[in-house]
């Protein structure tokens, strides 16, 4: 029987030409070409078609095509993940997911790069890890426009700590997901401690006026009506300058579940991390 690889990473995409890119540059520094997997849920923006092309014909990325009518039905993604998980784990010893806007990466202070750190996690009996989950910031009064060219947390003063982005991504075994992959609705169950040497970026608030406008495309999509209904991933539809500037700072006045956002300088040796 043949052995499995050491370890694959993918993430799922719709019409995503800014964090694609740094999703790939970030993790083709540690996983093969071979071993990075891109679900495209039917991509239509010209630049990130452009893109998942170049990584198809350029490089040994894998690029999989999957479907739905709807862009926004959050069951069908939590599915949908779930499978493709559970798939590379019969040829992977572990599979990391995260959403393109998801950046795991080792604390500097644990003195460990992301391969050293999945070689001490495939050493040890835990079956999967919990991220220290941080949500970059723009300060958009003080701050320029993201420039994607320069390193990202170098142009970036605050985070805030998360408690909803400490997710369990790296893993050994299945896992089944809550919506949003928050959460885990089976064992391995959320007593799952976090690894305070494992972060996760979110950035989905890196840049105020690229998020807006990112915004304003996807709320033209087509959603799936019970997740209106109950307003699963309400944030993607916020297009309204004034409810999306609330929105940005203050989420917790949006949705009773959501934490606020309690702003601390970004440590000086994270900034060199992305």
């Amino acid at each position: 029987m043949a052995l499995k690889r050491k370890a694959a990473a993918f993430t799922i995409v719709q019409n995503e030409p800014r964090f694609l890119p740094v999703w790939w540059h970030h993790y083709a520094g540690t996983f093969a070409n071979q071993d990075i997997y891109v679900l495209d849920h039917n991509s239509t923006d010209a630049e990130c078609v452009r893109y998942l092309y170049n990584l198809t014909a350029g490089t040994d990325v894998n690029v999989v095509p999957v479907h739905r009518g709807e862009s926004y039905n959050h069951a069908w993604l939590s599915e949908t993940v779930q499978l493709f998980q559970r798939f590379l784990l019969q040829s992977y010893q572990c599979v990391l997911f995260t959403e393109a806007d998801e950046i795991v990466t080792p604390s500097p202070s644990a003195h460990l790069n992301l391969d050293q750190y999945i070689d001490q996690f495939l050493a040890r009996p835990e079956r999967c890890v919990r991220c220290d989950g941080f949500e970059v910031v723009h300060d958009h009064k003080n701050e320029p426009v993201i420039d994607w060219d320069r390193p990202l947390l170098r142009q970036r003063s605050l985070w805030a700590p998360s408690p909803i982005y400490s997710k369990v991504l790296l893993a050994k075994v299945p896992l089944r997901w809550g919506l949003g992959f928050h959460q885990l609705e089976l064992p391995p169950d959320n007593t799952v401690p976090t690894d305070p040497r494992l972060a996760l970026l979110h950035l989905h608030r890196l840049d105020y006026h690229y998020g807006l406008a990112k915004h304003r495309e996807q709320a033209g999509r087509k959603w799936c009506e019970e997740d209106r209904a109950h307003h699963v991933g309400f944030q993607n539809w916020l297009a309204e300058p004034a409810q999306y500037e609330e929105w940005f700072y203050h989420p917790e006045r949006f949705w009773h579940n959501l934490p606020p956002l309690r702003l601390e300088p970004i440590p000086e040796h994270w900034k060199d991390a992305l």
